[in-house]
């Protein structure tokens, strides 16, 4: 159907206004690509003298400090209080954990060694020394009696034992040296005695625990030499044949179930006032 010129002239101005507002508006609405470019660059430059500026205020701040203190030190001499003289003695404040310290660790040993506190007591330390001795021996096996820290004769012979198991110089004395042992060392219980130099030549405790086993097996008829105080072949012998007697495991040494024996046996055999 063919346009009337009224209907041609009009589609004619439609089409004129629209390509001039998209002409205006790729003219003059949008912005061009150089001056987004233009914006990006600005930013950046803004962002780098930022980034200066703040590089400058430290390394302002690293050389002004060092001034700073090197002003500061006189006031701070200054303020400190000065320092003793010569000649005169100043007391420490002590912490309250120094205050109260009952103990110390002693590397060579490796246990807790009593501290010399003034007024403290030596016996408690002895006997606390002895208490644990006690404890060792029991946990081994060797009868030490009860642990009531004090050095008896079964004690004493446990002690003996132990150290004749060990290979040790025989004392029969419960001392910090043997406690040692006793934490780091081995032990074998049972083992035959053996007439070794030390035993031989024991010490003067150990001479006489074994004088009084000695005795003790002469009262009951198992030994008829005179105690010496030596553990000699005559003593081993009497030993073992008192300990099948009496259901003991025959090792021939000197032990707290031997000396805690003994004393039954002994006390059994006593006449009664």
């Amino acid at each position: 159907m063919p346009l009337s010129p009224f209907t041609a002239r009009l589609s004619l101005a439609a089409f004129l206004a629209i390509a001039t507002g998209v002409g205006t508006n790729l003219l003059y609405m949008q912005p061009p690509q150089d001056h987004v470019a233009e914006r990006s660059a600005r930013t950046q430059r803004a962002r780098a003298e930022s980034d200066a500026e703040r590089l400058r205020r430290l390394a302002l701040d690293a050389t002004t400090e060092p001034a700073a203190a090197a002003a500061r030190a006189p006031q701070a001499r200054a303020a400190a209080p000065a320092p003793p003289r010569a000649g005169r003695r100043t007391q420490e404040p002590q912490s309250a954990g120094a205050a109260h310290r009952i103990g110390s660790f002693a590397p060579s040993s490796g246990m807790l060694a009593p501290a010399a506190l003034p007024g403290a007591d030596p016996g408690e330390a002895r006997r606390a020394t002895i208490r644990s001795i006690q404890a060792e021996l029991a946990r081994r096996g060797y009868e030490p009696g009860p642990a009531d820290g004090q050095p008896g004769l079964v004690t004493r012979a446990a002690v003996l034992a132990y150290e004749h198991d060990q290979g040790l110089p025989l004392t029969a004395e419960p001392s910090p040296e043997v406690l040692a042992h006793l934490r780091h060392g081995t032990s074998a219980p049972g083992a035959a005695i053996g007439l070794d130099g030390d035993a031989a030549h024991p010490a003067q405790h150990a001479e006489q625990v074994i004088r009084a086993v000695q005795q003790a097996l002469g009262q009951l008829g198992y030994l008829t030499a005179r105690p010496d105080g030596l553990a000699n072949e005559e003593t081993v012998r009497a030993i073992r044949e008192f300990e099948m007697d009496v259901g003991l495991v025959p090792s021939g040494r000197i032990s707290g179930p031997l000396v805690a024996r003994l004393n039954r046996e002994a006390a059994a055999r006593r006449p009664a006032r």
